[in-house]
């Protein structure tokens, strides 16, 4: 309940085998005008003294409590991973979410008529980034075409990953454009609406957290393919190198834009279709420890290529300032 709103305790009621009239009142108080958690104790009391009590919580809050959305996620589907943590839940999602069905990218344009549909209006699709609804029909890319939120280059446009609707959105094409293949990250302007700037693109307040969930997803599904989150805050992305930042935003954006009901309409119908989930949409949880391990993975990577880059530069210091000397013979 929210502050002031009215709260009226229960009518305390109680019923006992032996004594027809046992004694029935509450001890606690609680303040609807204050934020707060507030427990009143039910006490019954027989004839004999016997005692029997009932703690009801009450919690007022600044605004109403929301509850969680419902997933939809098939029950037991997540088991194995339960109690998990680190690689070794990655290693248990991954598993759980790969030998998926396989469409062709050709087809996958008329599949996301549906699977994008916008939650208003569906004979419309919702573009990533923008968060335009443009007319669904597929008409060749012209109104609107198809985003791989992980570079298709990256992986060299090899399959599965290139046809895997759940990187794939419908988007603006012109919106499409402006990503390219740069990396995701933050800018000297990062609030609000999507933009670019400096080989980084920003998706958006209300796109971010589906950015953090897809590319973890993308992360998990293909590990044994070599797919690696990086910590370069800006650039894009090298044909075939599977390497896409930056890792550094992504708990932070999968927090400040939690999961929400067109995510979840897109999970359970890519499921239809592909025969696999996103874990991180069903459950938020899993993202955190799954994100430190490969944050700690970038992080390794950055200091070898941080180590390399340094034995380049003074090996290359070294060649131009030694200048070696030979004894010469006599003669």
């Amino acid at each position: 309940m929210v502050v002031g709103e009215t709260v009226i305790v229960p009518t305390c009621t109680a019923t006992d085998d032996i004594d027809s009239n046992p004694e029935c009142g509450y001890t606690g108080t609680f303040d609807n005008t204050q934020v707060g958690t507030y427990t009143i104790t039910f006490v019954a009391t027989d004839e004999t003294g016997n005692q029997s009590t009932l703690n009801k919580t009450y919690t007022i809050t600044e605004t109403p409590i929301e509850e969680p959305l419902d997933p939809g996620t098939p029950t037991g589907y997540y088991n194995s991973a339960e109690n998990q943590t680190g690689f070794t839940l990655l290693s248990s999602l991954k598993t759980i979410i790969s030998g998926h069905t396989i469409t062709s990218y050709t087809n996958t344009s008329d599949k996301l008529i549906n699977i994008d549909a916008d939650l208003n209006d569906p004979t419309k699709v919702y573009t990533i980034y923008s968060g335009t609804p443009v007319n669904g029909g597929w008409d060749g890319g012209t109104t609107w075409n198809k985003e791989h939120v992980w570079p298709q280059s990256s992986y060299d446009e090899a399959s599965p990953m290139v046809s895997d609707m759940h990187q794939l959105r419908a988007s603006v094409p012109s919106v499409n454009s402006l990503r390219n293949n740069n990396y995701f990250g933050t800018t000297s302007s990062t609030s609000g609406l999507y933009h670019y700037e400096s080989f980084t693109f920003y998706p958006g307040d209300e796109h971010i957290g589906d950015v953090a969930r897809i590319l973890l997803y993308m992360a998990t599904r293909y590990y044994d393919e070599g797919l690696r989150l990086t910590k370069d805050n800006s650039g894009t992305t090298v044909r075939d190198a599977k390497e896409l930042g930056d890792i550094d935003n992504l708990l932070a954006w999968h927090i400040a834009d939690p999961v929400d009901a067109f995510e979840i309409q897109r999970n359970n119908r890519i499921y239809s279709e592909q025969n696999n989930r996103n874990p991180y949409i069903d459950r938020p949880d899993f993202f955190e420890s799954v994100y430190q391990y490969l944050l700690g993975l970038a992080e390794q990577q950055a200091l070898q290529v941080a180590f390399y880059e340094k034995a380049v530069t003074d090996y290359q210091t070294l060649s131009v300032t030694y200048v070696p000397t030979y004894d010469q013979k006599q003669l």
